[in-house]
């Protein structure tokens, strides 16, 4: 259905559209901005050493660890996984506020997902597959509500409270968190920001309602078969069913994708051995690095030790960088193995992700006649990203636990992130074949048909 045909949509769409822009502008405020948590200034307290705090920015005016040897304070508003304030860590991301970022990240992405899904719906989307798009835009929306909801929940009951922030008596929970404003001035409730979660869940009744086959014909003048109307993935009907091989071949992917995701984001490729007392390495990823306590080769004083988690290419840390060198090895043939594994696991990690979208295009949007060029593809290019996935394993498990590389080295062994990648890469081999043979079935039954009924013409 076009963009153009807006006057054409019933009130209860535009209504679900509408509010669903609306929710996505208010969770990206919550989501980016500071001020789920803030400190009121009064006469026993004018100068408050917290001030204000979001899921990924906080705050301080002085604020300091007691139990630190040493005391450092800290000032300005940063991001909340910067270095400096490792030694606040447990201060400023207990367990309920990890919990808080992790659901309240995956409400958000919900949210871009359904984003996607109203584009889609509204702009590429063929008749046939808009109330399939409608209702799996409701079944986002839900889920995302509910994780958001959790998120609000713990955060709320935990987040002004005694065993948070100093000076609790006189933090409330503000902007981002509250969706009420008063007097021109937003207003602290434990309840405010239910609001943004109540509009998930209406934004996902509203497309639920209209993904009934009695008001989604309202606006095709189409007639639908019971069995269409039961169906929710598209492509189901007696003409269109996918084989085993093919659902197969689609819940394997889901594997491969969450495999290969999880692997390319961890950082635990190489892992040293905990039993082992003092040595360097505790984690190595492809983008990630974890030190206990690795010195500094390039300060003659010796004075200097990294320690903790990093991005490899992390700009904050003074130093980080002159190493960038001996953590990703350029120069020399024997040890620039490192680079190659980064590079051949991005590209299968491309690939994974250019097969998830023509599975996407085959599930929801591809013509009928080019069905089988699609799966076709899709088994191509998981096998190109499995091969290019394989010279990155065999590059890494060959010299990555060698002597060339890290520090300590006899105590460092590939972990279960290298395990994953390999799992993924062999899925993606048997997914591929699955794809390539799903398609093979799927040109045979069009043959089939086409003998049935020589007279039909594909325009």
């Amino acid at each position: 259905m076009p963009v153009d045909e807006w006057i054409y949509y019933g009130r209860t769409l535009k209504l679900a559209i509408l509010l669903n822009l609306v929710t996505v502008l208010v969770i990206i405020l919550a989501f980016s901005t500071p001020y789920w948590l803030a400190s009121t200034p009064d006469d026993l307290l004018p100068d408050p050493t917290f001030t204000n705090l979001g899921l990924w920015e906080v705050c301080l005016n002085g604020f300091h660890d007691q139990r630190h040897q040493y005391e450092v304070k800290f000032y300005g508003c940063k991001h909340i996984l910067l270095e400096e304030y490792d030694i606040i860590r447990n201060e400023l991301q207990p367990g309920f506020m990890v919990v808080t970022q992790v659901f309240y990240t995956f409400s958000f992405c919900g949210m871009l997902i359904a984003l996607l899904f109203i584009l889609m719906f509204m702009l590429c989307i063929n008749d046939y597959y808009r109330v399939s798009v409608l209702r799996w835009l409701a079944i986002d929306l839900v889920v995302s509500g509910g994780l958001g909801a959790i998120a609000v929940i713990v955060f709320g009951a935990n987040g002004d409270g005694r065993d948070y922030m100093p000076e609790w008596e006189h933090n409330q929970l503000e902007g981002e968190f509250s969706s009420h404003e008063k007097g021109g001035a937003l207003q602290a409730s434990k309840t405010g920001k239910i609001g943004t979660v109540i509009q998930l869940l209406v934004g996902g009744v509203l497309p639920f309602w209209l993904a009934k086959p009695s008001i989604s014909n309202r606006y095709t003048g189409q007639a639908m078969d019971e069995k269409d109307i039961a169906d929710i993935l598209p492509d189901t009907n007696v003409d269109r069913e996918r084989t085993l091989t093919g659902k197969w071949a689609l819940g394997l992917f889901a594997l491969v994708f969450c495999f290969t995701l999880v692997a390319f984001c961890t950082s635990s490729w190489i892992a040293g051995d905990p039993k082992f007392y003092g040595t360097k390495v505790e984690e190595v990823g492809l983008w990630v690095h974890c030190f206990r306590s690795l010195p500094d080769y390039n300060d003659p004083l010796h004075q200097r030790y990294f320690a903790g988690c990093r991005w490899l290419f992390n700009p904050f840390t003074e130093g980080y960088g002159d190493i960038r060198s001996f953590l990703a090895p350029r120069e020399e043939l024997a040890v620039s193995f490192f680079v190659a594994t980064q590079f051949f696991y991005t590209i299968n990690f491309i690939g994974i992700l250019l097969a998830l979208i023509l599975i996407l295009m085959y599930l929801l949007c591809i013509q009928d006649h080019h069905r089988v060029t699609c799966l076709r593809w899709t088994g191509i290019d998981l096998i190109i990203a499995a091969v290019l996935g394989t010279l990155a394993l065999l590059i890494f498990g060959t010299m990555a636990d060698g002597e060339e590389f890290m520090p300590d080295w006899q105590h460092n062994y590939l972990s279960w992130s290298f395990g994953l990648a390999f799992v993924g890469v062999f899925f993606s081999y048997v997914d591929g074949i699955l794809f390539i043979v799903e398609a093979r079935i799927m040109q045979r039954k069009e043959i089939a048909q086409e003998m049935r009924f020589p007279m039909e013409q594909r325009v």
